[in-house]
């Protein structure tokens, strides 16, 4: 069977005519060779079919009267006739809300066609190659080596946390009380660490200490004194 005449259909054209179910009763342009449909007085658009813009020198079509709309013509929006909308109408004078779009062609579908008489949906349906983007939701693993947020929902059973002895052989003088509240520190900063990571339970005193601590203070270097200058009596 022959493809219909006009261009980019390829349709197959009906018994005992060129042209398709489609476009059977559709015009082609007049001009020599041309294989696209009317537009305007037997000619496509690319022939003559749409009004160029008087102005001289200027290819573009007229729009709004003689002239294109860069020198003067005047397009006027028709709006929809729903009385209180100011939407700009499309079809039968209504704007898509009122029912002035098409809708999907699709059976039992009351979206509205967007490309090929077909909504999002059912265009991407009916074309397999279609790229369509999927969304997947990522599951987290925990790992030793990330920090767990701690909320108040976290249950600890402190019974179960044994504690560690404190260290007692760290090398550095300090006075009784700061020695006193830096032991309670410890043990609080220990207990914390624990509940949040049962898996450092393993960890000594020795690495919590800062490194200025785990070694001897140096030596005070003695007061500099200035020297005077001298008297000349």
């Amino acid at each position: 069977m022959s493809v219909c005449t006009f261009n980019d259909c390829t349709n197959h054209a009906i018994p005992g005519s060129v042209k398709c179910s489609f476009h059977k009763n559709r015009r082609q342009c007049k001009s020599k060779d041309c294989n696209n449909q009317v537009y305007a007085r037997n000619l496509c658009v690319r022939h003559g079919g749409k009004k160029q813009c008087h102005y001289d020198g200027c290819d573009s079509y007229a729009r709004g009267g003689n002239y294109c709309i860069q020198h003067g013509g005047i397009v006027v929006k028709r709006f929809c006739s729903v009385e209180g909308c100011a939407k700009q109408a499309h079809a039968k004078q209504l704007c898509v809300r009122h029912g002035g779009g098409r809708l999907c062609r699709t059976t039992g579908c009351q979206h509205h066609a967007r490309e090929g008489g077909l909504c999002h949906k059912h265009n991407q349906n009916s074309n397999p190659h279609a790229l369509t983007t999927t969304v997947k939701a990522e599951v987290r693993t925990p790992t030793t080596d990330a920090v767990t947020p701690f909320t108040a929902s976290t249950h600890v059973d402190l019974d179960q946390l044994t504690p560690l002895p404190l260290l007692t052989d760290v090398d550095f003088v300090v006075p009784d009380l700061a020695s006193n509240m830096y032991s309670k520190w410890l043990q609080l900063t220990q207990d914390v660490l624990w509940t949040l990571h049962p898996d450092l339970m393993g960890i000594s005193y020795a690495g919590l200490l800062p490194a200025a601590m785990t070694t001897a203070s140096p030596p005070m270097p003695p007061p500099y004194v200035p020297k005077l200058p001298p008297t000349y009596d």
